[in-house]
């Protein structure tokens, strides 16, 4: 069985270049891979939303 991080791309996470680093730490740590929400419009209390594309 494979195994992934679905994180959603928020607050501390709407930060592309800290995604990236949790991705390259996750595919270090074994994981088989790092899948992104892809939702671009959320409600409070949610302060920042990165694009997924």
């Amino acid at each position: 069985m494979r195994q992934g991080l679905f994180v959603p791309v928020v607050d501390e996470l709407s930060e592309p270049a800290l995604v990236a680093r949790l991705a390259a730490e996750a595919e270090a740590a074994g994981w088989d891979g790092v899948f992104v929400w892809d939702h671009v419009a959320y409600r409070a209390p949610v302060r920042a939303v990165a694009d997924p594309w």
